[in-house]
């Protein structure tokens, strides 16, 4: 199955950035406000509730990192071709350069956002710097800028790398690798889900100055998936432990050096082992989640969403959705329980996804652990009011006796 990442196209109005609430960046030689290359704060593809893993939107001190390109060299050179700079991306992407930023930090201010060293859009007899450059032609109005940004940047313990092209002065459209943070060869190893970014990535095209400044659409590039677990049957259920272990995928790569459009993403043979914790009643006074029995007219009790932030929310675990197996190898959920006045019984295994469960990218689902008679029914159901997008819940059940 072909997994689809859709990233959003997208420009909005002119609002000129350099001067945020908390700096002011030194603006170079010459030029209107208007002359200066700008960005909003990016908006993201889907609006969801906020959680401390999954984004609404950015947030002021946030960073994204940019690329952006304009001007091709001449073939076979490493002349730039000012003559061509008008050409779409399409055409010129293979000879460009990215020369107008590379790897370029922007940070969320309090209205817009900023960045060291502005840059100008070109006018004719004057450069990117602002200073005179005869070269650049009398159509510099109508030269064409292509932009690639991912969130979030890090200089220290990056997990996004740039892989081509090596230098500002390399020509080609990029290819990125997201790496996630977790490491680990230990199915034992505890994993925290926290440290996991919401990765997200975003692109411009063809752009021109009369178009103002840039505001990037974000998609998110994970799956977010969270847990519950229900009872539905006629007596207590007390839930001392919930984890997911397995093998994970570690990296996805990002590949616009072909056609210069997204046509090529892979998942590279990296993984870490470990154990998410879902609940644990250790770190809860040993207290488990009780679920009584459900009252007349009521189907089920439940835990809620697990696991649970910091402020007592659920929250959800992000993980790369790849090719089968989809979220990696081996990949269970293991319960302890005690159900009525049965013994406990501890470290259930064998609670995996259905072989129907295709996760997508940028989509949040629930894992419904519902206990029905004596048995565990796993359900994979789309957050239909929290979707990143669209997205499609399995119709496939999975029983355990």
């Amino acid at each position: 199955m072909k997994k689809i990442y859709r990233l959003s196209f997208g420009v909005c109005g002119i609002v000129f950035l350099i001067l945020t609430g908390c700096r002011q960046e030194t603006l170079p030689i010459s030029g209107g406000q208007e002359d200066y290359i700008s960005f909003k704060t990016p908006v993201l593809d889907v609006q969801t509730d906020t959680r401390s893993t999954t984004k609404n939107a950015l947030e002021v001190g946030d960073q994204f990192g940019v690329l952006g390109y304009c001007v091709p060299y001449l073939l076979g050179t490493t002349n730039l071709n000012y003559n061509s700079a008008t050409s779409f991306w399409g055409i010129k992407y293979y000879l460009c350069p990215p020369s107008v930023f590379y790897n370029t930090p922007v940070t969320i201010g309090d209205d817009n956002c900023f960045y060291d060293s502005p840059k100008m859009w070109y006018r004719e007899g004057y450069g990117l710097d602002g200073k005179p450059n005869p070269t650049v032609g009398a159509d510099a109005e109508q030269y064409r800028y292509t932009f690639f940004a991912y969130y979030p940047y890090k200089e220290t313990d990056p997990v996004f790398t740039l892989d081509t092209p090596e230098d500002a002065s390399v020509a080609g459209a990029p290819k990125f690798t997201f790496t996630m943070p977790q490491e680990g060869d230990n199915i034992e190893k505890e994993l925290d889900y926290t440290n996991t970014p919401d990765a997200m990535f975003g692109v411009l095209q063809n752009q021109q100055k009369s178009q103002g400044s840039l505001t990037f659409t974000f998609s998110h590039l994970l799956t977010a998936l969270g847990f519950e677990v229900n009872n539905f049957s006629e007596r207590e259920l007390k839930i001392h432990r919930v984890a997911l272990k397995g093998t994970f995928h570690k990296q996805i790569t990002l590949d616009f050096s072909k056609t210069g459009s997204l046509d090529n993403v892979t998942f590279p043979e990296t993984t870490y082992t470990g154990t998410y914790i879902l609940y644990d009643e250790k770190d809860h006074n040993n207290e488990p989640l009780s679920l009584s029995v459900p009252q007349e007219g009521v189907d089920r009790t439940t835990t809620g969403l697990l696991p649970k932030g910091d402020t007592g929310e659920g929250e959800h675990i992000l993980l790369i959705s790849g090719e089968n197996p989809y979220l990696g190898t081996n990949v269970r959920v293991y319960i302890d329980y005690t159900f009525g006045d049965d013994p406990k019984v501890t470290d259930r295994e064998g609670i995996g996804s259905p072989m129907t469960f295709h996760p997508t990218p940028g989509t949040k689902y629930t894992a419904q652990l519902n206990f029905v008679g004596n048995a565990f029914v796993l359900q994979f159901i789309v957050d239909k009011n929290e979707m990143w997008e669209d997205g499609k819940s399995d119709d496939s059940d999975i029983i355990f006796e």
